[in-house]
């Protein structure tokens, strides 16, 4: 079933693009379906995937740099550091967000930041304010230093099980969960 999982957060360099690039290189090569977005104008994502496909490594991704209306599978999208029109989107259309976090007050006040944008941009469909015992139910996860470069396509297991659950085992009411990842 199509779910779509966005990771972002305000901050630069906290693994936005690497979590996503991992988590699609595990997806496409476990489950073969889905679609990666990079929906950041620094192309990040785009580019590692450019370098991968021009090496021929396998599995091949494709990168899409529009949210598809129809596909099967899960979309994993990166919406970099950036408070635009298609984050929003993308946010309005989330299934899962995830929030990768370094530990310095600096990601700690750009991620409270972002939390009121997805919180905006949802309009009460992720609730920020609440935080879940169940993280693996939960719509929004918020997790510390993920997605490690010398990992190529190695998705953190707990990021992993957010990431992947079915759509419908989010709770009625989703909230934050906070990992110790």
């Amino acid at each position: 079933s199509k779910m779509i999982v966005v990771v972002g957060n305000l901050k630069g360099g906290t693994g936005k693009s690497t979590t996503v690039f991992n988590l699609a290189l595990w997806h496409a090569h476990h489950k073969g379906d889905g679609a990666v977005c990079d929906l950041d104008p620094q192309a990040t994502l785009r580019d590692a995937i450019d370098v991968r496909n021009e090496e021929e490594f396998e599995p091949r991704l494709d990168v899409r740099t529009k949210l598809p209306t129809r596909k099967s599978g899960p979309i994993l999208v990166d919406v970099g550091m950036w408070d635009t029109p298609a984050m929003r989107a993308a946010l309005r259309r989330a299934d899962r967000v995830l929030i990768p976090v370094a530990p310095s007050q600096a990601d700690v006040w750009s991620t409270q930041r972002f939390l009121e944008i997805v919180a905006d941009a949802t309009k009460g469909k992720i609730n920020v304010n609440q935080v879940k015992k169940n993280a693996k139910k939960c719509c929004l996860r918020v997790f510390p230093c993920c997605g490690k470069p010398e990992h190529d396509g190695e998705a953190e297991p707990e990021v992993l099980a957010v990431a992947t659950a079915a759509p419908d085992a989010a709770p009625a009411a989703p909230g934050i969960a906070v990992s110790t990842v």
